[in-house]
């Protein structure tokens, strides 16, 4: 949604715009239900890396949370998005920030703009099907393009290398046009 959103801003500023490529985003009325909690919210979060139901974070302290989530990353041998509890306090407040954010906006109507829409191949549970659907109609032209994986693991090896072909595919066509 940011990168609409920047696109839209500069494209009404009179700047050029010749990639907006979104990454399997869900759009306004396409978004899951905020979580009832933070404890479902980190363990919705961190579901790419461990398993970790809402109902064994639920009434612990954060960092306890947290905790649970290094120790689990580190009994299944994944890395996860950060290297500590202190780090991880600061990632999950950003994230719980976005995820307020991303339920606020609105998408307006971007006139001349185009988006290259990257869907991932796989639904994650919970996920709407066709996310790119949200954003049909906010402007002129999108363009769906189908990658192997999922929501997260699009943009992580073996799948990122192919992602990132088609983005350099369609920086190439801006480019040229």
């Amino acid at each position: 949604m940011l990168a609409y959103e920047m696109g839209r801003r500069l494209s009404a500023e009179g700047h050029a715009v010749p990639l907006c490529a979104l990454l399997d985003s869900p759009g306004p009325g396409l978004l899951s239900p905020p979580p009832e909690d933070d404890a479902a919210l980190l363990a919705g979060l961190m579901a790419s890396w461990v398993d970790l139901p809402a109902a064994a974070l639920r009434g612990l302290p954060a960092e306890v949370q947290l905790q649970m989530v290094l120790d689990e990353a580190a009994r299944r041998g994944v890395e996860p998005p950060f290297p500590d509890v202190e780090r991880g306090l600061r990632f999950f407040r950003v994230w719980k920030n976005h995820v307020e954010a991303l339920h606020r906006y609105t998408a307006p109507r971007w006139e001349r703009g185009a988006l290259d829409f990257f869907r991932a191949a796989e639904l994650q549970p919970g996920r709407p099907e066709q996310l790119e659907r949200a954003w049909m109609g906010r402007c002129p032209v999108v363009r769906v393009e189908v990658v192997p994986g999922d929501h997260d693991s699009m943009m992580r090896p073996p799948h990122v290398d192919g992602l990132a072909a088609r983005i350099r595919a369609c920086l190439e066509r801006a480019h040229a046009a």
